[in-house]
């Protein structure tokens, strides 16, 4: 920033403080005439916008973020004006106190009886039904064909709900492995997935925590989850299948990120005699990047969970728990979005490699310009398991979608440790 292009930004920003409507017209205007580098431009807009009527902010608003979408100023008071933010929703996020839980409202009971007999209503691993567990009548679900809500990732960091969501919301804390579980008010018992201790559902915490807005509703049952598993046990040439503990299905919260902007990049081409340096700006438009948000699933299976299909995805209802416990997340938003911004940028290099052919050297890029838009809280089903091989323990994830199976397997492979076994026995 030049020295004079300085003076002139604070001069009209101070003007522009004091309500000097033209005076600082004068002097915001004079640094655009002077075609100024993108930060002076935006900066000299962003208080343009601050002296204008709404209509005209609005304008001025979008032509700074036409060129710099990652200024979170302009993001912000755009989507006050356009009604999207509620200006006394904004706080402070450094003097931001939650809510005790005693001042929430409590969660309403969604009971699901069977119309027939009184009996309880699980839901079905069809995706299409609630079954009645004494008399098994089938009481057909609905999809639902409105969209999963999701949040704006700027907006709600400026307000309460980046922080913590004031639901309050039954929550089972396990004793053996330490893993959280959401719990539909009629839960009257449950097995933690991970360790298999029982629980009776007697005292429970009421907690702050960010809802789910969105599902994947189970589509494979135990009886399809077991089949997987054996045909998993023949491709790894297991002579015989080993001990499998009992599958206990649970839904795994996973966040999802959309992103926008743009990422510069800089590379060589190689040529026939030379090298050629070049730089270009890509825009970035990814949809449903997803990151784990629990850490008590082991880190071999979260490849499977994130690379899940979104296609049945359907917004969040309690019916889909009926029967199935569900984790709660433990990665918090902040900690999640800094993942997903490095699974993205590595996927827009991929993709400009891709593009751009064998030809290409050594590739920097820039993701100062790319930012992300929206962002949702997806539970998504999975049944867990072991399996006992060579009095070791391996831990089992089948998808509840899919059905794929990714589990842990011996260091040295099935063969490595059948060979180490015949030359011990040799011995």
């Amino acid at each position: 920033m030049s020295d004079g292009t300085r003076d002139l930004l604070l001069r009209g920003r101070a003007a522009a403080k004091a309500a000097e409507v033209q005076e600082a017209r004068f002097y915001l205007e004079w640094v655009l005439r002077l075609d100024p580098p993108l930060s002076e431009r935006s900066e000299a807009l962003f208080w343009l916008s601050e002296i204008a009527d709404p209509p005209s902010a609005v304008l001025l608003l979008q032509d700074l973020l036409s060129q710099d979408p990652t200024d979170m100023r302009a993001r912000k008071k755009l989507a006050i004006l356009q009604g999207k933010l509620n200006a006394q929703e904004v706080i402070d996020p450094n003097q931001f106190r939650p809510k005790p839980i005693s001042d929430l409202q409590r969660p309403q009971a969604d009971r699901f009886t069977c119309p027939q007999c009184g009996g309880r209503m699980t839901y079905s691993p069809d995706g299409q039904s609630l079954t009645c567990e004494y008399c098994e009548i089938h009481s057909p679900t609905h999809s639902s064909s409105v969209p999963a809500v999701e949040h704006d990732f700027v907006t709600t960091l400026a307000t309460a709900r980046g922080f913590s969501q004031p639901t309050a919301t039954q929550v089972l804390d396990c004793q053996g492995c330490g893993a959280s579980f959401l719990l539909t008010p009629q839960q009257l018992s449950m097995v933690c997935p991970y360790c298999g201790s029982n629980y009776v559902v007697q005292n429970t915490q009421s907690r702050e925590i960010i809802p789910p807005t969105a599902v994947v509703p189970i589509q494979i049952s135990e009886n399809k989850a077991r089949k997987a598993l054996i045909l998993w046990f023949k491709q790894q040439k297991f002579d015989t299948l080993p001990q499998v503990l009992p599958a206990r299905c649970v839904y795994l919260p996973v966040w999802a990120f959309n992103f926008g902007g743009f990422i510069q990049s800089r590379y060589a081409i190689n040529l026939m005699i030379s090298e050629v340096s070049t730089a270009e700006d890509h825009p970035v438009s990814r949809q449903n990047v997803l990151v784990t948000a629990t850490r008590s699933l082991p880190a071999v299976h979260r490849p499977t969970l994130e690379s899940t299909c979104l296609d049945t995805i359907q917004p969040f209802h309690t019916k889909y728990l009926s029967h199935w416990p569900a984790e709660t997340y433990q990665i918090p938003i902040a900690e999640a979005s800094l993942q997903a911004r490095a699974m993205a940028l590595e996927k827009e290099k991929e993709d400009i490699r891709a593009e751009r052919g064998q030809s290409i050297g050594q590739l920097t890029v820039s993701s100062s310009r790319m930012f992300i838009e929206s962002f949702k809280l997806i539970l998504i089903p999975v049944w867990l398991t072991r399996y006992r091989f060579a009095q070791q323990d391996f831990s089992v994830m089948i998808h509840g979608q899919s059905g794929q199976v990714n589990a842990e397997k011996p260091a040295q492979g099935i063969s490595g440790w059948l060979n180490q076994l015949l030359s011990a026995s040799k011995d």
